[in-house]
């Protein structure tokens, strides 16, 4: 019997049904299909093409990948336990130091020196 993905002629004993096409194929293409060895070349390059952009994503900072969305970074501050960080804009949330939601945006404090010189 003829082996329906390679077309050699092999004995109906050694023939077997590949469970993904559903066909009669001999005991190497099945050893194949089984292991996965027969992905279309396609399918191989799209798989380094997406793996190189995802390893291009995470070697970038945290700040090339906002800019990257459009997205800006501001700072913030816990009127709780005072701990500063930067996130996007429009951040709401907890403070991710103690939790509480108490999240103000951070406002440089000026020494009052520096504001008697500019008066």
């Amino acid at each position: 019997m003829l082996c329906e993905r390679c077309k050699k002629d092999v004995p109906s004993s050694q023939l077997r049904v590949d469970a993904k096409n559903s066909r009669l194929v001999c005991e190497a293409c099945y050893t194949l299909v089984k292991t996965g060895m027969l992905v279309p070349e396609k399918t191989k390059q799209d798989a380094k093409q997406d793996y190189k952009e995802v390893r291009k994503k995470l070697t970038m900072s945290t700040s090339e990948r906002l800019d990257k969305l459009g997205k800006k970074k501001d700072e913030y501050e816990c009127r709780k336990c005072n701990y500063k960080f930067t996130s996007i804009k429009g951040y709401n949330k907890k403070c991710p130091y103690c939790g509480e939601d108490a999240i103000i945006p951070f406002i440089e404090e000026v020494p009052v020196r520096e504001i008697d010189e500019l008066v």
